[in-house]
C-alpha cells in the first residue's frame, strides 16, 4: 500500500495519494472470480453510455454490446457525445428513447447519438 501511496502520488499530484489511501476501505472486502458472461439473453438491450466516459471509458458500451451480440440479444445505443457518466443526466436526448424503451420493451429503431 505504501507504495501505491508514494507511485500514485507522483503520477498524479492533485489527488494520487488520497485515491490511494482511500483503497484501505476496501482492504477486506471479500472478491470472487467475475461471473461468466450470458450465453442466451431473452431481451433486447438497450445500452446508454457516453463518448468519454471517465468511469468505464471509451470501450464500455462497445464491450457490453458484444456480450449482448454473443448472447443472441438485439441491442441498441444511445451515446451521449460528452464527457460524464450517464447519459440520461447530461442529455434530454438521450432520455425518450430510455423513456420508450422501459415502457414498451422494445428497442429503437436506430442507435441514437446525442450531440455534447
Amino acid at each position: 500500500m505504501r507504495e501505491l501511496v508514494v507511485a500514485w502520488g507522483k503520477l498524479y499530484p492533485q489527488f494520487g495519494a488520497v485515491a490511494a489511501l482511500n483503497l484501505v476501505k476496501c482492504v477486506h472486502w471479500p472478491s470472487s472470480s467475475p461471473p461468466q458472461p450470458p450465453k442466451d439473453l431473452k431481451v433486447d438491450v438497450l445500452l446508454l453510455g457516453v463518448q468519454n466516459d471517465p468511469i468505464v471509458g471509451n470501450e464500455g458500451v462497445a464491450a457490453t454490446a458484444a456480450t449482448a451480440i454473443n448472447a443472441n440479444a438485439a441491442s441498441k445505443r444511445v451515446m451521449w457525445q460528452g464527457i460524464g457518466h450517464g447519459a440520461s443526466i447530461y442529455s434530454s436526448c438521450a432520455v425518450p428513447p430510455l423513456v420508450a424503451y422501459l415502457d414498451t420493451g422494445k428497442l429503437p429503431d436506430t442507435d441514437t447519438y446525442c450531440p455534447a
